[in-house]
């Protein structure tokens, strides 16, 4: 046996489905019957003919034939979007009229009302109350159907006064639990439905400061006073211009603070010479070297100083450690700032040297080699100098 279930949308527009197919398209051209189907899917009750007398033809003549007029068109229109001739979706009764209890119907409305009940009785612990907030605050997709007629106000102002009230308590629990980004997300949310709602802009610019965002904050909080000037002819609340200097003083703490990192890099008493690091950050330099190689063009060498003994034999232990001492400094007061230096073993130490040509690189490898030569006995230990141009990325394969 066929079933079927009906499910209605009255929170930013309308629409109704049967078992996932639109069947209200056909009311477009309807208007008043489709006022009358949302009324009876808002209701879920018997509704008097006179109450419907009086909302839909509140000074008309002959109103009974006119909504035995309104019913008929309503049932051929539903039965044109799809409805079976033999369901029955609005049924008499009790001198009134009413959308069929006994089909299985789901209404977004209903379902917010149950989650903000269940929410904000006081009944339900913190997780439990937060999660029905959730739920509720998910199926609220804008005002309360389109707002054209006069009976829609009263509902349409208790649906958003709810969904305001379950996004402020949802509010409170993400800042007592620290939860800055979700409480931004939230105030973004709550902020599509009214922009200029007072209390949500001062939640979203209070949370952007605190996580460090003051650009975003200073963009929000002009983008609201000209929407204020706008929309409304005045200018912004006195407790969101309070904010006005916390996030000018949030903007220049964060430039003073862009000021502080680049003094930290900044070297306060540069040593002459090449500079000096650790091999694995000579290794990320060489990259960056190569990376840039492959943009700008140019040349960059790669130079290698090994220390060895005459006759290739092994250099004692404690010779070889002060020979690298002496390799090392005569290779830093012999090289330019910009040339980069590193000990890659005991006994092997790497440059890099931008902006030479392979002449005056080998000039450079030569100079360092002829002055610790006269540092270090010649008879104990040499050094030997290589050189190699830079690879751009691209050429290696």
């Amino acid at each position: 046996m066929q079933t079927y279930q009906f499910t209605a949308v009255l929170f930013g527009g309308f629409e109704v489905q049967m078992n996932g197919i639109v069947i209200s398209q056909t009311l477009a051209r309807a208007p008043k019957a489709k006022s009358l189907l949302e009324y009876l899917l808002y209701c879920r009750r018997v509704v008097p003919m006179e109450e419907l007398f009086q909302i839909f033809w509140p000074q008309g003549k002959s109103p009974k034939n006119a909504l035995k007029v309104l019913i008929h068109r309503l049932r051929t229109a539903l039965i044109q979007g799809g409805v079976p001739e033999n369901i029955a979706c609005i049924v008499q009764r009790q001198g009134g009229y009413q959308w069929n209890p006994a089909l299985d119907t789901q209404t977004d409305v209903e379902n917010f009302e149950k989650c903000y009940q269940e929410a904000m009785s006081g009944k339900a612990g913190r997780e439990l109350q937060a999660e029905r907030i959730r739920l509720g605050l998910g199926l609220y997709r804008g005002r309360f159907l389109d707002g054209s007629e006069l009976w829609m106000e009263a509902p349409s102002a208790h649906f958003y006064s709810a969904y305001h009230k379950m996004a402020q308590q949802l509010c409170t629990f993400y800042k007592e639990e620290g939860r800055t980004r979700e409480s931004i997300e939230l105030c973004r949310a709550v902020l599509r439905h009214d922009e200029l709602d007072e209390m949500f802009n001062y939640e979203l610019l209070t949370g952007l400061l605190s996580c460090g965002r003051a650009g975003d904050a200073r963009a929000q909080y002009e983008r609201l006073s000209e929407r204020y000037y706008e929309k409304l002819g005045v200018q912004l609340p006195e407790s969101l211009r309070r904010l006005q200097q916390e996030i000018q003083n949030a903007k220049d703490a964060m430039e003073m603070d862009i000021d502080s990192i680049r003094d930290s890099l900044e070297e306060k008493t540069p040593e002459a010479g090449a500079f000096v690091c650790e091999y694995p950050i000579f290794q990320e330099l060489y990259r960056i070297e190569a990376r840039c190689l492959e943009r700008y063009g140019g040349r960059i060498f790669l130079g290698l100083l090994r220390l060895q003994a005459p006759g290739h034999k092994q250099i004692p232990q404690p010779v070889l450690e002060t020979a690298m001492k002496t390799l090392m400094e005569t290779a830093r007061a012999s090289l330019r700032k910009g040339d980069i230096l590193a000990q890659f073993s005991a006994s092997q130490c790497v440059l890099l040297l931008p902006t030479v040509t392979y002449e005056s690189g080998r000039a450079v490898l030569m100079r360092i080699q002829e002055r610790f030569s006269r540092l270090c006995s010649p008879e104990k230990v040499t050094v030997d100098g290589k050189l190699r141009p830079i690879r751009p990325i691209k050429e290696v394969v």
